[in-house]
């Protein structure tokens, strides 16, 4: 199925822009639906305003554009456009908001001041509405991620980039192979804790509990260097949850362990000095950064990251660490992150 997209904004103020969105969509094989292109049917049963909202039901993605006007008013007191944006959040689609920087410019100034409602912002229309229409959706629990936009051109990018992270968000839930193995790992340990003796229960739950830990994919750095330092997830479970962190897990397993400075780390684990590091034994190289989030959440609008820890060093943000059969090699940044891993893994299991 084409998926048609609901573009919603004001029309007169935003035409060129509204223009090369659509344009945008139909370049990636979507269905724009637009008012303006006589594709909302309009019923003789209902006004043109409640043929919009009747034509989200039919969508299965929203994208809003704010710029300086609100729009004209409702018998509800809301704007077509924030009905619009509505209409979609009760239907629960999900929704992309592209708004103006200097909107949110604006928006900056008008929330530092007390009395705001004196405040004058040049070209725009009823700024206190379009305020808080923002802030209704930058307020909500999920899907609340505001996408800047400075230009026709940055619009369309900053879209496409969204577009991009919802479908490949779809793709993961959808046609992970690892899910099916997942199940059926998860299921044997279920029926092996329901096998145990009653005085045995409460290790089978830690154990159970650390092994799905393990297998989600924010915590994936986890387990790899488990199956190498254990040989196994069986293995090693019990052993790191002996453990009372990661550095104490790997003395036990004799691993050596070097902490190396960014820049250190780039050069012994970099592109440039691959080779030297897997002659030293390093099997396999791992690079991300602080805030550290997966794929999934990049995917999705306005998730926030599994480990939302802040480097020491605002200007270096890396993670770096390489793998061998009885070695890691971390900067700092990648120490921390594994130690915080490692400290959830036993929160959990508790």
């Amino acid at each position: 199925m084409t998926p048609n997209v609901f573009i919603s904004s004001t029309i007169q103020d935003l035409n060129h822009l509204r223009d090369s969105i659509r344009d945008l969509i139909i370049e990636i094989g979507y269905n724009p639906i637009m008012s303006e292109y006589g594709e909302i049917g309009y019923l003789p049963t209902h006004s043109a305003e409640e043929s919009c909202y009747l034509a989200v039901k039919d969508c299965q993605l929203g994208v809003i554009i704010i710029g300086k006007r609100y729009g004209a008013v409702s018998k509800n007191g809301l704007s077509i456009t924030h009905n619009e944006f509505r209409a979609i959040r009760e239907k629960k689609l999900p929704v992309i908001f592209l708004v103006s920087e200097e909107v949110l410019s604006f928006k900056r100034v008008y929330d530092a001041n007390t009395n705001n409602s004196d405040l004058l912002f040049p070209g725009m229309e009823n700024p206190s509405n379009i305020f808080n229409f923002i802030r209704e959706f930058s307020e909500s629990e999920i899907n609340n991620g505001l996408v800047q936009y400075s230009n026709v051109q940055s619009a369309k990018q900053n879209l496409k980039k969204q577009l991009a992270h919802i479908v490949g968000d779809l793709l993961k839930k959808y046609f992970d192979p690892v899910k099916g193995e997942i199940k059926d790992i998860l299921s044997e340990i279920t029926t092996l804790r329901h096998m145990l003796l009653k005085n045995e229960q409460d290790v089978a739950r830690r154990f159970a509990s650390a092994f799905r830990f393990l297998l989600n994919e924010e915590n994936e750095y986890l387990k790899d260097i488990t199956e190498i330092a254990s040989g196994s997830l069986e293995a090693g479970v019990p052993e790191l949850l002996i453990n009372p962190n990661l550095k104490a897990y790997l003395a036990s397993k004799h691993f050596q362990v070097k902490v190396f400075s960014t820049e250190e780390a780039t050069n012994e684990l970099g592109f440039h000095s691959g080779d030297n590091a897997f002659k030293k034994g390093i099997k396999k190289v791992y690079f991300s950064k602080l805030p550290f989030e997966t794929i999934r959440t990049q995917a999705s609008i306005g998730g926030k990251p599994e480990y939302d820890i802040k480097p020491d060093d605002p200007e270096d943000a890396r993670v770096i660490f390489g793998l061998g059969q009885d070695k890691l090699w971390i900067n700092n940044n990648a120490e921390v992150l594994l130690e915080a891993i490692y400290s959830r893994l036993l929160e959990k299991s508790l």
